[in-house]
């Protein structure tokens, strides 16, 4: 699979330095598992779901600092509030 990834480019894209791979997206994935072994298909879905994991992970944790950062949506909405109110 990761061999697969390394050669996958897209021609629409421009890579900005020679070496960098652009992915097709999900596309190119469905009709790999179209075509591919049974074992190769569970191996690329792993892979697909490690991958999505991890930026379901990143995103969680982003969302987290900028809630402790900048509050959340009913504290912004007070805070509002309370300002306009001392106008």
């Amino acid at each position: 699979m990761r061999e697969r990834l390394r050669r996958d480019r897209c021609d629409e894209l421009p890579a900005r330095r020679e070496g960098i791979v652009r992915l097709k997206g999900l596309s190119s994935l469905a009709e790999f598992v179209a075509r591919a072994e049974p074992e190769l298909v569970a191996n690329a879905m792993i892979c697909a779901i490690h991958q999505a994991t991890y930026l379901l992970r990143r995103q969680v944790e982003s969302q987290a600092r900028e809630f402790s950062n900048k509050g959340g949506f009913t504290e912004n909405l007070y805070l509002t509030r309370t300002r306009s109110r001392r106008r």
